[in-house]
């Protein structure tokens, strides 16, 4: 069985889609259908929610080369999917809205970099009052991440803002020792947004190909994996800023992050360009170092709350630093998270001989 969501009501000239597309979505569940297509046309959106998928098997979804404009919100959720073919969409932002990001010039520079004035590029007036989540040094002839011998300043405090001109800023930092390095004639991404709305997003899900799918921008992530997911694979997939614009960034942190792999990921013909941060970011279930509080009880090293994926009965495998195995397994009795450390408790004492710097 196929679905179009224009059976729902989903209009190009809507200001608002999401009921249309989630009642779409809601009907291929019920009816088992096994593709959803989307007519080719630009839709915008304006809840606060994403589009939710889940529980499908074996299931299409065909966007036909339409055109998907968010604002405010995450763009799809994928939950407890299996056999699952996203293709031929294109996903962005609603900057006519709100920009996630602004291009800018230092053009004046105060003793002591007490202050520093900024030209705002592709905006008729610039508010005082936008967030600087952070700001980004751009190579002058590129406009591209990355300037040699400066520095990305996350989230700068400023005493005091002022406006100069309808496109000018002066700001006086509350740290000068934060800007120092920056000179007149600095090209800079100003980022209002760095990881609050993602654009796709899967947890639990398995052999999933996302196919010719363009993202010119996003408030967070393009890709996002995490929870039992595995074999998924990318082709002719594109993260960059949409074609015909100036805009200083595409999607605002990592093109595809990978949370706890499970392994089988192919990435093949894809462009990743003008992100906020990593292209690729993939983490495996290995973490590295201990600290030994009695003999069957450890404190893990670099592993965070959000990133804990231990649970009581997963067996461990204590590895040399090297990679080498020492040839001791443990299971896990209990998992506790205190004071933001996770502290493992195992069902055998750990040998003397293991080193506190053994992989797991």
């Amino acid at each position: 069985m196929v679905v179009s969501v224009a059976e729902f009501g989903a209009n190009p000239h809507a200001p608002d889609n999401y009921t249309a597309f989630q009642q779409a979505i809601d009907a291929c569940r019920q009816r088992k259908a096994s593709k959803l297509i989307i007519p080719r046309g630009v839709y915008h959106f304006r809840s606060h929610s994403p589009l939710y998928f889940s529980g499908f098997t074996d299931f299409v979804l065909d966007g036909q080369g339409a055109e998907l404009i968010f604002h405010k919100s995450r763009y799809m959720k994928w939950k407890n999917c299996r056999r699952i073919v996203i293709k031929n969409v294109i996903l962005d932002w609603d900057w006519g809205k709100e920009p996630l990001a602004y291009l800018a010039k230092i053009v004046n520079i105060g003793t002591n970099h007490r202050f520093l004035d900024f030209k705002f590029f592709n905006v008729r007036k610039i508010d005082k009052g936008i967030r600087w989540r952070s700001m980004i040094p751009l190579d002058h002839a590129t406009l591209r991440p990355g300037l040699p011998g400066k520095r990305e300043v996350w989230n700068p405090a400023f005493n005091t803002v002022e406006s100069l001109a309808p496109d000018v800023l002066r700001v006086y930092p509350a740290k000068s020792s934060r800007f120092t390095r920056y000179e007149v004639g600095d090209f800079v991404c100003v980022r209002t947004y760095v990881y609050e709305y993602h654009a796709i997003s899967f947890k639990d899900v398995s052999h999933v190909l996302l196919d010719s799918i363009n993202i010119y921008s996003a408030a967070g992530m393009g890709f996002v994996v995490s929870g039992d997911s595995h074999h998924m694979a990318w082709k002719k997939c594109r993260i960059e800023p949409r074609p015909g614009t100036r805009r200083p960034i595409s999607i605002t942190a990592d093109g595809i992050h990978v949370s706890d792999s499970n392994g089988y990921l192919s990435i093949e013909n894809c462009v990743f360009d003008g992100q906020g941060d990593d292209a690729i970011n993939i983490h495996d279930k290995v973490s590295k170092g201990f600290t030994r509080l009695t003999s069957n009880k450890i404190i893990l090293h670099g592993v965070a709350s959000w990133r804990n994926h231990h649970k009581p009965g997963h067996v461990i495998e204590f590895r040399n630093p090297d990679f080498s195995p020492t040839g001791f397994s443990a299971t896990i009795t209990e998992v506790l998270d205190e004071d933001k450390k996770i502290c493992l408790t195992f069902d055998k004492e750990i040998p003397s001989e293991i080193s506190t710097q053994s992989l797991l």
